[in-house]
């Protein structure tokens, strides 16, 4: 957060010293302490930028010439600054909730949870410690997804244990004709490897069944599909089936109609016109539990 040391001219042309931030909150000048938000900044809390800048203080209405800026970096409860390394305090707690709300739920925790848990009241002041602990490396983001938020290695630790990793939708059950990807279907966000996934936008389900066995895909098992809506012959897809819910098998196409093929040499294909079958994506991944 930026804090500007200004000069406020009252009605009589005196001036009186005020700290200034962006949001609006006021410091007064305290027994030759500037203060901020209650807290007392000492001089080595502050470090000079840049001048020139005018305003209007909030409080007083009077005009304000701006003598310098200052980058405030967070003690304890406040904001780490840009030069800083290592998150305060406050910040490992906002790792430890999210990594917790995680491995409870299945999905990351949102801003509100994120200030309920660690005593913040306002979001901006969630958004600035996120912003934060994304900068120094401890998380990633994708603002185009909810609670998208993932805890990353300890940068500390060094680029090999860095691994990139992937937050992908694991969803419920898919019918045919659906969007597999709506939000209402998506039961959590699992981080994986992005090694084992490679690119694309990507999805995740259970299997159900045991029609892929002799491709390795068992009952239980959980798939990685990378969506695309066509598929090459040969193919292990996910695809949308005439009354039934998302199917794995094996997909080919010859004079407009799409066969299904199971790996299991006890089951038969399943044969649909071209135009009655949806490919959802791809096949890259197969995750599987042992007991």
């Amino acid at each position: 957060m930026e804090v500007a040391e200004l000069e406020c001219v009252d009605g009589h042309g005196r001036s009186l010293l005020a700290g200034y931030d962006s949001e609006g909150a006021h410091g007064e000048r305290t027994s030759g302490v500037r203060t901020f938000g209650g807290r007392h900044l000492t001089t080595n809390e502050r470090s000079p930028s840049r001048v020139g800048r005018t305003g209007v203080c909030p409080r007083t209405r009077t005009g304000l010439r701006c003598k310098q800026t200052f980058d405030l970096e967070m003690r304890g409860d406040g904001m780490e600054g840009t030069a800083g390394k290592v998150p305060t305090q406050r910040q490992r707690d906002i790792l430890d909730c999210i990594e917790q709300h995680v491995a409870e739920r299945g999905y990351p925790p949102s801003v509100r949870e994120i200030g309920e848990a660690v005593g913040l009241g306002s979001p901006s002041t969630v958004h600035a410690h996120l912003e934060t602990l994304e900068r120094l490396g401890y998380l990633r983001r994708d603002p185009t997804k909810p609670r998208a938020i993932e805890v990353l290695p300890d940068p500390s630790l060094g680029e090999v244990e860095r691994r990139p990793s992937r937050l992908v939708p694991m969803v419920g059950d898919v019918a045919a004709g659906v969007n597999v990807l709506a939000n209402e279907r998506i039961e959590e966000l699992v981080p994986l490897p992005a090694d084992f996934t490679g690119d694309g936008e990507l999805f995740m389900l259970k299997v159900r069944g045991d029609s892929m066995i002799e491709a390795a895909i068992i009952d239980g098992d959980y798939v990685v599909a990378r969506t695309q809506p066509v598929a090459a012959n040969g193919d292990i897809v996910v695809a949308g089936i005439p009354g039934d819910e998302a199917t794995v098998k094996v997909f080919t196409r010859q004079d407009g109609l799409v066969r299904l093929l199971p790996a299991n040499a006890a089951l038969e294909p399943l044969e649909y016109p071209a135009d009655e079958v949806a490919v959802y994506g791809k096949v890259v991944t197969v995750i599987r539990r042992v007991e």
